[in-house]
């Protein structure tokens, strides 16, 4: 039988998930929850990854740590949804799938500001020329 002692509103952990947390972390646990905190600090560098940095440290937490937790889903454990979880995020989403979308068929036809991005490596010739036709000679 597993006892749980209840301090304050926290369960304390079982001594079986004290034991099965400590083996965990030696045999790898510590190692794949760094690499999640990284990943967060990472995500939280940018402006665009900080929902997903929290959702990193989360991971991180319950990776160090997963027995004797459960992962549940956000609304049920706080009683609402998340601001990305419903309606709006689902939109946002979209419109960031839709720009990605964009950037990327926009990145695949020459446009006449190709040479801004890197001027010192480009140079304009007629489009009814070939690069070995147009060259000029060397100096």
């Amino acid at each position: 039988m597993v006892s749980r002692v209840v301090i304050g509103r926290r369960v304390a952990m079982s001594l079986t998930s004290l034991l099965l947390n400590l083996l965990w972390i030696v045999c790898g646990g510590l190692g794949m929850a760094l690499g999640w905190v990284i990943a967060a600090v990472v995500m939280a560098i940018t402006i665009i990854g900080l929902p997903w940095a929290t959702a990193a440290f989360s991971i991180a937490a319950y990776t160090l740590l997963p027995f004797g937790y459960k992962a549940v889903p956000r609304d049920e454990h706080f009683g609402r949804e998340d601001v990305g979880t419903g309606l709006l995020g689902t939109f946002c989403a979209t419109v960031l799938s839709l720009t990605v979308a964009a950037a990327v068929a926009s990145a695949q036809t020459p446009s006449p500001s190709a040479p801004a991005a890197s001027p010192v490596d480009k140079q304009a010739i007629s489009k009814t020329c070939s690069v070995s036709q147009c060259q000029r000679p060397a100096r």
